[in-house]
């Protein structure tokens, strides 16, 4: 664990330095994506490590961004006379690609991710993920082999069930590197 906090903490600094080339945030109520990117950050922070590991991997793509904790999405099964599940389909049908990144809590993806995986596998008949590219990272302080091995296989099985593309996964600053290398040779 020693060894690791200096990695860490070198990966987070060159993550935080790093500029992107083109960034706006997707603001609520309905307004159009600027890009065919869409960045989903599934962390309560809004700045916090999972979005800096994000714009490293976006630095140099245009992309629009969404904090799922700016979003009120019931869980499986509740009806909310304020729900907002599909104003962020409606973001992601004007995408290509979808990036989705999540800290690991309790040993697994957020609550947040988890409840859009939930409402996005409930109804598959009007899916807006279908077709799209899917990279997906998580990102924690030393997330455990059976947590990473796990929420890793969902986002696998998330992205079979409603017909993604993905291309790619990673669960540490080596395989961020290696994604990034994926998601520019994809362009």
């Amino acid at each position: 664990m020693k060894k690791l906090i200096p990695l860490l903490l070198a990966f987070l600094c060159l993550a935080g330095c790093s500029q992107t080339k083109s960034h706006q945030n997707t603001a609520k109520g309905g307004e159009k994506m600027s890009s065919k990117v869409l960045f989903i950050n599934a962390s309560q922070n809004k700045d916090g490590n999972t979005v800096k590991m994000g714009k490293d991997l976006l630095n140099g793509t245009s992309y629009d961004q969404i904090n799922l904790i700016d979003y009120r999405i019931g869980f499986l099964g509740q009806k909310l006379k304020d729900d907002q599940f599909k104003e962020v389909t409606d973001l992601v049908k004007q995408a290509d690609t979808i990036v989705i990144g999540t800290p690991v809590y309790w040993h697994s993806m957020s609550g947040a991710l988890k409840t859009l995986i939930d409402r996005a596998s409930e109804d598959t008949s009007s899916n807006p993920f279908k077709g799209k590219k899917l990279y997906f990272f998580m990102q924690g302080a030393a997330p455990t082999e059976l947590s990473k091995e796990s929420t890793v296989y969902i986002i696998q099985r998330f992205a079979n069930q409603l017909g993604m593309e993905l291309k790619g996964t990673a669960t540490d600053s080596n395989q961020l590197q290696k994604l990034k290398t994926t998601l520019e040779n994809d362009k």
